[in-house]
């Protein structure tokens, strides 16, 4: 008995869901990796600033200086929890892409489960209709001969 072709395609479109939410997994992974790279960047030069600034502040900064340096150090802050704003969504968007992802493969073998238990029961189909045949040519046979 031949499979119904809808099943197929079910399968098919299945598939090219499940890889097209993988592919935007990878996408918030490699955005939530960018993400937290940039934020690493910014913590590293908001420290070292502050390591300038101390020493400006050790070595007589003036009063516009140590306002130059305080307002840019407020800057990279604000920058800083932009990041991590952004680093959160990103992990969001990780969450919400690998549940697609997950439903999506789900589904995928859903139809392939379907399609191998419908192959088991024709196979089992085939072989009742084949051994009622065997069992009807030898009963023919075993007639034949007592005549």
């Amino acid at each position: 008995m031949k499979r119904s072709p809808v099943l197929d395609v079910l399968i098919r479109l299945a598939g090219e869901s499940r890889d097209v939410a993988a592919d935007s997994l990878g996408a918030a992974v490699g955005a939530a990796q960018t993400a937290e790279q940039k934020l690493e960047l910014l913590q590293r030069y908001r420290d070292e600033y502050a390591v300038r600034f101390q020493a400006g502040v050790s070595a007589g900064l003036t009063a516009s200086g140590f306002c130059n340096f305080r307002a840019f150090i407020d800057k990279i802050d604000a920058a800083i929890d932009g990041q991590r704003d952004l680093l959160q969504k990103a992990a969001s968007d990780i969450d919400v892409a690998r549940d697609a992802w997950r439903e999506a493969a789900q589904r995928q073998k859903s139809y392939t489960t379907l399609v191998a238990r419908d192959d088991r029961q024709a196979q089992a189909r085939e072989a009742r209709q084949q051994q009622k045949q065997s069992d009807e040519h030898a009963g023919r046979a075993g007639n034949r001969s007592k005549i």
